[in-house]
């Protein structure tokens, strides 16, 4: 058995990964959709007055929001995947 392994299938190092895990996916996407929100209200700010740069920061707003979701995704699927085995 692979020490990597090993480690993974210890219940106590899991009961700390989980949540661990889970908390920075969350954290990380609470971050990354506050600067998904400043870029949309700068990309709405210089609509008018600059098109192109309301065209940079609305692709920094695409780019966080797909951030965003990935990083909430990962939070969940760290919290599926690192489960300890039930024990019978």
């Amino acid at each position: 058995m692979s020490t990597i392994g090993s480690v993974f299938r210890n219940d106590r190092f899991l009961r700390v990964l989980r949540p661990t895990v889970a908390v920075l996916g969350l954290g990380a996407a609470l971050w990354h959709s506050t600067h998904a929100w400043s870029a949309y209200q700068q990309s709405k700010l210089y609509q008018t007055s600059d098109p192109s740069a309301s065209d940079y920061f609305w692709s920094a707003f695409q780019m966080e929001v797909g951030v965003t979701v990935a990083s909430l995704l990962a939070g969940v699927f760290a919290w599926q995947l690192f489960r300890p085995k039930q024990r019978p």
